[in-house]
């Protein structure tokens, strides 16, 4: 006589050791692909940037810049000009090719910017009193550029307006200083001698005029003065 097969049979006992290997090859999978990322990471971003700089006086060791190339650069201050923190000023060329293979000065937009962009402590009247002159030509309408002479000597600022003659203006702080005063005036003689047409001004902080005669042609004026009236 056959024996009664039961209703409920045994299951075969479950191979556990398949389930292990698939963790063990999730996990070693998830692992390589988290090192993956993080040896392939894009380049950092501006606000990195910012914060590594920001963080290395206090890090053990200082931490490499990353590179960065020129056109990247000029994106940069492109985004700060468009934010209004700074202005640019081209050199002034009869040549078109000119403005665009040389630099551009950079400026801030407020003098009282300077602090943001100088965190050295120095006070930089000079900076700011060339910043405070191209922001007033601005105000009164000109177009404004720099000026480089054929023997490498610069004027800060070749200013044109419609209907006038231009400007040709070299700012400094004082007038007293032999080497200043060599140094200013040669670079500014030189401007007018190459735009015949300008009217050349030394502009500086001094309230009386300078103890020494300027060379014929060019017109001392104390920032003051210039600030408030057009001469």
């Amino acid at each position: 006589m056959s024996r009664p097969t039961s209703c409920c049979t045994r299951r075969a006992p479950r191979d556990r050791s398949n389930g292990s290997r698939s963790l063990r090859a999730a996990l070693a999978g998830e692992h390589e692909d988290v090192w993956r990322t993080q040896s392939h990471r894009a380049s950092p971003s501006p606000q990195e940037v910012r914060r590594a700089e920001s963080g290395r006086r206090h890090a053990p060791h200082p931490l490499p810049a990353p590179p960065v190339g020129k056109d990247t650069l000029h994106d940069y201050l492109a985004h700060l000009e468009d934010a209004f923190l700074v202005r640019t000023v081209a050199m002034h060329s009869a040549s078109e090719r000119q403005p665009m293979v040389n630099p551009r000065k950079a400026y801030p937009v407020d003098p009282g910017l300077i602090r943001l962009f100088e965190r050295s402590g120095r006070t930089h009247h000079g900076r700011a009193l060339e910043t405070a002159i191209l922001i007033e030509l601005e105000r009164r309408g000109y177009e404004v550029a720099y000026v480089r002479t054929s023997e490498g000597h610069e004027v800060d600022f070749f200013a044109q307006r419609a209907g006038d003659a231009p400007l040709l203006i070299q700012s400094c702080l004082e007038s007293e200083g032999d080497e200043t005063w060599t140094r200013e005036l040669r670079a500014l003689e030189a401007a007018a001698a190459d735009h015949p047409g300008a009217r050349p001004f030394l502009v500086t902080l001094d309230a009386v005029p300078p103890s020494r005669p300027l060379p014929e042609g060019l017109t001392w004026a104390p920032a003051a003065r210039w600030l408030l009236e057009e001469m």
